[in-house]
């Protein structure tokens, strides 16, 4: 065969390779397209990844699959599938908006603003668009540039909702908290029930301080949104600043009934009770978790009822899985179980639970906690600084590492080396109120009265909606016998009794958009 026929053949299995390819995509994304109108994600989320691993370059292909990722509550995944629909297609203005909102949404604001440049580049009249750019300003409180994009989107659509809640947002942020109600409630009568209208005049209420015009209000955006547990978290916070406490256990317990295994909202769970609520779970509702609660739940609340100092019940929740827990290796849950043992004073039998715990998980902080505490008990500080420095290490979220730590150190009588400790754990974790209280104390024991006043007066001010915060500055400075003190704490306290909203944990990501706090 001559060598030109040789090149003619190639070309021709190239391009019956090629057709086969792109005929089985279209196939795959016919298919996800089918399943994607029947409400069957998952399903077409399985179809459209074949489509595009058969033919990576079809811009359609990989917008479909932006929209099912959307509809899977995945906005990473869809962002990721939106650029490169862009990649292939710089005029795709559905990639376009997307990219610009999910952009907004998780923290690449300048990525975002960018594309909602080339967006209205393509359509001067792309209110989404506008609303991003108008988000961002808002964002770096530059206000007369908000207010611009929202006037302009007004006027393209009177009942644009982003258009009437973003000139809300300025109105408030600008002080005029009265004018923003009374443009978002025109905005309901010409839109109809908007979430975001009712959600940003939440907040402007939630600003003022008007718990009264909050409640009902959150009581119909979490009527609406049954599965926004955070808003319901969100919501029982208010309730408990209230003083309606009943509701607000029920609120929670709920939450924690539709979401047993969701480490995440039991941890904020167990936050409110931290500063709310020493007992929030009846009798009858302790007794159904030790017949049937997940694992999840029961260490939660263990943790909880350990730190207040109730060991008891603690100890009853967690039985009926210690032996589950030793037979398939749970060594988180058995060291925990052995705290609550050792606080009962068993602490030969906690001792043995732990040795065996440490001795296929070497670094189990639970387990190194308590073997540090009981060497503290044994004189032994030098044990007890060596576990405690493991467990700061390789688990600094853990404040029991920090404060056993600084134990092994006073029992040394190096006092610099344990207010070193302190200092760095504060300010690692400036909203740990057990890490403060045992410094404050500490710096108590060696007289240290400056130092116990500001420590104190840091922490309130760096979670100024926290009431337990305030009440540890006020305490000491009734402790220091400080008149100006105690007024400014007093201060403090009078209005975190009116701030409805809870102190933004470090490395939290903020809501943003309509639906953000102001």
């Amino acid at each position: 065969m001559k060598g030109w026929q040789i090149i003619a053949v190639a070309a021709l299995i190239a391009l019956g390779g090629c057709t086969s390819s792109q005929e089985k995509a279209n196939e795959y994304a016919a298919t996800a397209a089918g399943l994607f109108d029947a409400g069957d994600y998952p399903a077409a989320r399985l179809e459209i990844m074949k489509a595009t691993a058969a033919r990576d370059d079809v811009a359609e292909h990989w917008t479909l699959q932006g929209r099912i990722e959307l509809a899977l509550n995945a906005p990473v995944n869809a962002y990721q599938a939106y650029s490169r629909a862009l990649d292939l297609d710089a005029t795709n203005q559905e990639a376009l908006q997307i990219v610009t909102e999910v952009g907004f949404q998780v923290g690449r604001v300048r990525e975002a603003g960018a594309f909602a440049d080339r967006l209205l580049a393509l359509n001067p009249n792309a209110t989404r668009a506008m609303l991003i750019k108008g988000l961002i300003a808002l964002e770096n409180r530059r206000l007369p540039e908000a207010e611009g994009f929202a006037d302009k989107m007004l006027a393209i659509n009177p009942n644009d909702e982003g258009g009437i809640v973003m000139k809300a947002r300025v109105l408030a942020l600008g002080g005029k908290r009265a004018d923003a109600i009374q443009i978002l409630k025109d905005g309901l009568l010409k839109v109809g029930e908007g979430d975001a209208i009712t959600a940003t005049t939440l907040e402007v209420y939630r600003a003022d301080g008007d718990l009264a015009n909050m409640l009902p209000l959150f009581e119909t955006l979490t009527g609406k949104s049954p599965k926004n547990y955070d808003l319901k978290i969100d919501f029982a916070n208010a309730l408990y600043k209230s003083g309606d406490i009943v509701r607000a256990r029920m609120l929670l317990s709920a939450v924690m009934t539709e979401q047993p295994d969701n480490r995440e909202l039991i941890d904020k769970i167990s936050a409110l009770w931290a500063e709310y609520d020493r007992d929030p779970l009846s009798a009858a509702q302790l007794a159904q978790l030790q017949e049937d609660g997940s694992l999840i739940q029961r260490m939660a609340i263990a943790r909880h009822l350990l730190a207040q100092g109730r060991p008891m019940p603690a100890e009853a929740i967690l039985r009926p899985v210690a032996d589950a827990a030793t037979a398939l290796g749970m060594a988180d849950a058995r060291s925990l179980y052995a705290r609550v043992l050792d606080a009962q004073g068993q602490a030969a039998r906690a001792g043995t639970i732990i040795a065996a715990v440490l001795k296929d998980d070497t670094n189990n902080s639970d387990a190194l906690v308590l073997r540090a505490q009981q060497a503290l008990k044994r004189a032994d500080a030098d044990s007890a600084i060596n576990d405690a420095q493991i467990v700061v290490r390789d688990d600094p979220a853990n404040e029991l590492g920090y404060i056993v730590l600084a134990q092994g150190f006073e029992a040394r009588k190096q006092i610099w080396r344990v207010r070193q400790v302190y200092e760095q754990a504060i300010n690692d974790h400036p909203e740990n109120y057990a890490l403060v209280a045992h410094f404050r104390d500490f710096l108590y024991r060696i007289n240290d009265k400056a130092r116990a006043m500001s420590v104190s007066r840091e922490y309130a001010l760096a979670n100024p909606a926290s009431l337990r915060g305030w009440n540890l500055f006020a305490s000491t400075c009734a402790r220091l016998n400080d008149s100006a003190c105690a007024s400014e704490a007093k201060a403090g306290r009078d209005k975190a009794l009116h701030t409805y909203t809870m102190d933004e944990r470090p490395g939290a990501r903020r809501p943003r958009g309509l639906f953000g706090k102001l």
